[in-house]
């Protein structure tokens, strides 16, 4: 009965009015923390292409092709049902027939669609829906890194975050998902291509300057980021603020202390996408004999069974359960190619994924090491 039941009265927060108890542990330390997107000063969601499946593909010359047919193909009815497209608001087929004329391989642009699965598209504003360029170019213009990560999650264990160097999807992490550029490049028409700057807050980098009686900061405060956010000792203490804004970074005052968890967030970085050196000589290994075709996936004893007689070994149920955002990439990798055979490059990147998650815990373990020490020694907001 509604005069039995004992109420409580719940604090008002006016920044965000919660209709439920929050557990949040330290919220005075947590808020003395830096904002990412007060580090990092421009930010934008993903692009959304509004058709995946016409403007993404596996290779640039799957791409080409076709494009090339859409051109070439007269009949709008079939043009329709070969590629799977519909009129929208922003989008009539007749009418962008009308206007492309001619595949520019230009607009083929690496693509990275979920973490560790990257493919292409045909990047250009008649076929993508929210193209989100004015942020987003930053990301093929020259060299880069992105943050992406989520602004709100209902995730109970945080791990939305990961990094990128290509254009990202808005469901990169499964739900909304936004991306922090690490450098921006300015114009591409000098003699020596577009020049860059940094994306840290120029207060922000001069603080640190001044604290650690450093100059150029940019790279080691983007990876010292990364490793923050890939603490367990962290994602556990604040598990519920995490879910309701950017997470907020607890800065050391000791600059060896920060070399140390930037290096850290380094190594995880190319761990992630995949270009470090530590995954030439990858733990999870592909064994036995027969066609590499995926017809029944089993996890047995650290095994991974694709088939009766081949398998991945070394394969963890950790690495296995590894969670980014609402996607399990091992797993997601196998379950993609199921009655598919899978080639020798995809064989050596499935070991090289699984072995990067491996190494990703192996970071946390180093990172959680030191992560008291990092409370004990913050940077105060003036």
């Amino acid at each position: 009965h509604i005069n039995n039941t004992p109420w409580e009265k719940l604090p008002i927060d006016k920044k965000y009015y919660f209709f439920e108890k929050k557990n949040f542990g330290d919220p005075d330390l947590y808020n003395s923390f830096f904002a990412v997107d007060e580090i990092l000063n421009q930010n934008v969601s993903g692009i959304k292409s509004g058709r995946d499946n016409f403007v993404l593909g596996i290779s640039n010359k799957e791409l080409e092709d076709r494009f090339n047919l859409f051109i070439q193909l007269k009949d709008l009815d079939l043009v329709k049902e070969t590629f799977q497209i519909e009129d929208g608001a922003d989008f009539n087929v007749e009418k962008v027939k009308a206007k492309f004329k001619k595949v520019n391989k230009e607009n083929i642009k690496p693509f990275a669609h979920k973490p560790f699965d990257n493919k292409y598209i045909y990047f250009d504003s008649l076929f993508v829906d929210r193209d989100r360029k004015a942020v987003i170019k930053n990301m093929y213009e020259g060299d880069n890194y992105s943050l992406i990560i989520k602004k709100k999650t209902f995730d109970k264990n945080y791990n939305s975050c990961f990094c990128s160097d290509k254009i990202a999807d808005i469901n990169f992490l499964g739900g909304q998902s936004y991306v922090f550029p690490l450098w921006i490049y300015e114009s591409n028409e000098g003699l020596f291509g577009a020049s860059k700057k940094s994306n840290i807050t120029p207060a922000f980098e001069k603080m640190l300057e001044k604290q650690y009686k450093q100059k150029e900061l940019t790279e080691p405060i983007f990876y010292y980021i990364y490793a923050i956010l890939y603490s367990n000792k962290y994602r556990t203490a604040f598990a519920e603020l995490l879910q309701i804004d950017y997470p907020k970074i607890p800065f050391t005052k000791d600059y060896k202390l920060f070399q140390q968890i930037a290096e850290i967030g380094k190594s995880l970085t190319e761990l992630h996408l995949l270009t470090s050196k530590e995954l030439s000589k990858p733990i999870v290994k592909f064994n036995g004999k027969g066609n590499n075709k995926v017809t029944e996936i089993t996890l047995k004893e650290d095994n991974l069974y694709i088939n009766e007689t081949q398998y991945f070994s070394g394969v963890t149920k950790q690495i296995w359960e590894f969670e980014v955002g609402k996607n399990h990439p091992v797993q997601r990798f196998i379950k993609s190619n199921k009655d598919k055979e899978l080639n020798l490059n995809q064989t050596i990147e499935f070991c090289k994924i699984c072995t990067s998650v491996s190494l990703t815990f192996q970071k946390q373990n180093e990172i959680d090491n030191e992560y008291e020490n990092i409370i004990a020694s913050l940077i105060e907001k003036e």
